[in-house]
């Protein structure tokens, strides 16, 4: 007997919540992009390149889509659980990693929430905080400047501490689905 209809695998559902989450990640990320932050290696630090008032500095966890996965793993950001076809399903956010680049490389991703978010003694007191941006439904962790830096300042984050990601939702009702 033919089938009468299309049929979708469920696995596009995901990737329909994934394509959505990013959108959301990219929305912050396109609001609060820092052109005034250096990025050294060897140790591996951003910093200050000119003094930043309290709440000016937003720092999202920027990465290319592939990066979104369903897999919790070490230095992964908990990005929330959105309900898809398959049932319940949880989405981390693995960072990129931190390389030395030069003005002239184009084809690279540097972004200061990943050089920033384990708090380190020999560093100095935190300098950012965490909350959630919701965009869209969906639990963004970012981080910010909880108070004015001044110019040169190393970027300390302190240990993650967010709110309970978002529970999913009953289907039909998530952005995600």
């Amino acid at each position: 007997m033919l089938r009468v209809g299309e049929l979708r695998s469920p696995g596009l559902s995901k990737d329909f919540a994934k394509a959505k989450l990013y959108q959301a990640i990219v929305s912050i990320d396109e609001r609060n992009r820092s052109d005034h932050l250096n990025f050294c290696c060897r140790p591996n630090i951003a910093m200050t390149m000119k003094k930043l008032n309290k709440g000016e500095l937003l720092l999202c966890p920027i990465a290319p889509l592939q990066n979104i996965t369903t897999k919790k793993s070490p230095g992964a950001v908990p990005l929330g659980e959105y309900m898809c076809d398959e049932g319940n399903v949880e989405f981390f956010m693995v960072g990129v990693p931190k390389v030395k680049v030069d003005n002239s490389q184009e084809n690279v991703t540097v972004s200061a929430f990943w050089w920033a978010v384990a708090t380190d003694k020999d560093k100095g007191e935190p300098n950012l905080s965490w909350s959630v941006s919701y965009v869209d439904g969906f639990h963004i962790p970012v981080l910010g400047n909880k108070a004015p830096l001044p110019e040169h300042t190393i970027l300390v984050a302190e240990k993650m501490t967010l709110p309970p990601a978002p529970k999913a939702r009953a289907k039909g009702k998530a952005k995600a689905s």
